[in-house]
């Protein structure tokens, strides 16, 4: 690893100042600057501000829903691509997995230990995504979402990259994401079983895999793996809505319209929006209402 180490500012986003301590002296120690935030609507105005360059988010104590707009309206924002993130999930006995840009994952980092590891993972995420080239870094900022719907251009650049860089998981799941947008269903799901074989609890893959299942009539084993999928990481907007076809499927009208509902709260996607509306019957009121609370979300979203 370089020796070398240029000094940055974190903003650390944390609720609790015992949870955030370990953290704070961990990045401190390597001579980070560190500001502590407490609630996601400051971090939207610093991103949006351009006053943010690294986000780090203890997720303890902050709601599901919260969690759920920081990441999908925030990190997924236009805004937010341009921010190295760093993102520590909560978990029993304040586990956690941490992550930079797609670049680099650490497991199971307990928060006695956080002291000695957080600051080193974080530098050494970082110093890897800003050695990588500027069309690599493009491609991860493109598919850090890991729910890629592109124009055939951008398809292509992904594709590309990936091909580059077989062996980095994120550019594995776009590309099989992108070979399901296509219609080839079969590789789509040699791509993402491949990726499983190596981690079985990959939520993206998982929520792929669900995805192509349930477009080859596979219902049952596609309501298994995305449950499994929502299980590990609940919220995801494109999954709501895989998940409200798939109810559609099995004649559960209401909880389809609840995923789908749910879906439209945390970020409406037009594309994937349209196709469920497409297979589920609405009455004039119902779908009055629906595009009130896409008007409403995005009203939100934008200002």
């Amino acid at each position: 690893m370089p020796t070398t180490q240029r000094t940055r500012q974190i903003t650390l986003l944390a609720k609790q100042t015992q949870l955030l301590e370990p953290f704070k002296t961990s990045m401190e120690s390597l001579g980070q600057k560190v500001i502590h935030i407490e609630s996601t609507e400051e971090a939207v105005q610093m991103v949006r501000n351009d006053a943010c360059e690294v986000l780090v988010h203890v997720l303890q104590d902050f709601e599901r829903n919260d969690v759920g707009f920081f990441h999908h309206r925030l990190v997924r924002s236009e805004h937010g691509t341009k921010v190295s993130r760093f993102i520590v999930y909560r978990g029993e006995n304040t586990r956690a997995m941490a992550f930079a840009a797609d670049c680099g994952m650490l497991k199971g980092i307990q928060a006695e230990k956080a002291i000695s590891t957080m600051g080193a993972a974080l530098e050494f995420a970082l110093q890897g995504f800003e050695q990588l080239t500027a069309d690599v870094q493009k491609a991860h900022q493109l598919v850090a979402s890991g729910d890629c719907v592109f124009d055939a251009e951008t398809a292509d650049f992904i594709q590309q990259i990936a091909q580059q860089y077989p062996n980095l998981k994120s550019f594995q799941c776009a590309s099989a994401r992108l070979s399901l947008m296509k219609g080839d269903i079969k590789k789509a799901a040699v791509q993402t079983r491949r990726i499983l074989d190596d981690e079985p609890w990959n939520v993206r893959a998982l929520s792929l895999l669900g995805d192509i299942l349930l477009e080859a009539g596979n219902v049952q084993e596609a309501q298994r793996l995305l449950m499994a999928a929502e299980g590990i990481a609940a919220g995801n907007p494109f999954r709501l809505l895989s998940l409200a076809r798939l109810y559609i499927k099995l004649e559960q009208v209401e909880s389809a319209k609840s995923c789908l509902q749910k879906s439209i709260e945390i970020r409406p996607i037009p594309e994937t929006i349209n196709k469920v509306l497409n297979e589920l019957s609405l009455d004039d009121e119902e779908k009055s209402k629906i595009s009130l609370s896409i008007d409403e979300t995005m009203a939100k979203i934008l200002n």
